[in-house]
């Protein structure tokens, strides 16, 4: 009986699989649009409408580190640790830097997708050169630590972003 659960399961299609984690999709990561990718890399734990899961992933509508791009791709490329707040709500969890798994490419989409699509925020230009920018000043960095990570993140791109758009 074991050897057919096994069976079937190594014949399953992609879409079988519990979370299609072990699935080897034809498609590239260069042909996913930024809600693929989302729905690929970041809906499991916020959700495929960007509501989160209370009290562990905190949403990524209406959050102040998606309306900063750059703020947005170092979370990305450098994962959070520790508890956070957003809402005035509690999360504490662990979200892994995607940096090593995805490409400027990928990052831009995925920021464009979550601030424009999930998000009502105004387009603005952010590019595989701004991101490869920020992926070479933190390559050695760890994750954002807790709250006060954070807010150092937004302060720090605040004052980037406010300097460079006068």
């Amino acid at each position: 009986m074991f050897f057919l659960s096994l069976l079937s399961f190594t014949l399953a299609s992609p879409s079988d699989l519990p979370s299609g984690e072990c699935a080897s999709d034809t498609k590239t990561s260069a042909d996913l649009s930024g809600k693929e990718l989302y729905l690929t890399h970041c809906a499991g734990c916020h959700q495929a409408d960007g509501s989160g899961e209370e009290g562990f992933f905190p949403p990524v509508v209406n959050t102040p580190w998606v309306e900063s791009p750059s703020a947005l791709t170092e979370v990305l490329l450098r994962g959070v640790s520790g508890t956070i707040y957003v809402n005035e709500k509690r999360y504490a969890s662990y979200m892994s830097p995607y940096g090593k798994d995805l490409s400027n490419k990928d990052i831009v989409a995925i920021v464009q997708y979550v601030r424009q699509e999930l998000n009502t925020y105004p387009t603005v230009p952010w590019t595989e050169s701004d991101v490869a920018t920020l992926r070479a000043k933190h390559l050695d960095s760890t994750a954002i630590r807790g709250q006060k990570g954070l807010d150092a993140l937004l302060t720090t791109t605040q004052n980037t972003e406010s300097t460079t758009d006068e």
